[in-house]
């Protein structure tokens, strides 16, 4: 029976509200974990993350049916709390 796998691939980059150095060292792993979980949560992959304190990049695995509008803003509202 033939099938349809997609694997699509975002590299997605933002930095902080006026590119202030606001992402410390000392937590940064603990915020990219909380953003996995994010990305989990609609169905998505975290596959990577990195940055400095005053940017974020993340390499996502999203499905077709996400709408990416979407999904980077609830994950730039969620992860700023």
């Amino acid at each position: 029976m033939p099938s349809t796998h997609s694997a699509i691939y975002f590299h997605i980059i933002f930095g902080t509200k006026n590119r202030e150095n606001r992402i410390a060292a000392e937590w940064e792993e603990r915020l990219f974990a909380y953003i996995g979980g994010i990305i989990r949560n609609t169905g998505g992959k975290l596959l990577a993350a990195g940055g400095a304190g005053d940017h974020v990049h993340l390499l996502l695995s999203l499905k077709p049916a996400h709408f990416v509008p979407d999904i980077l803003r609830d994950l730039k509202r969620d992860s700023s709390k």
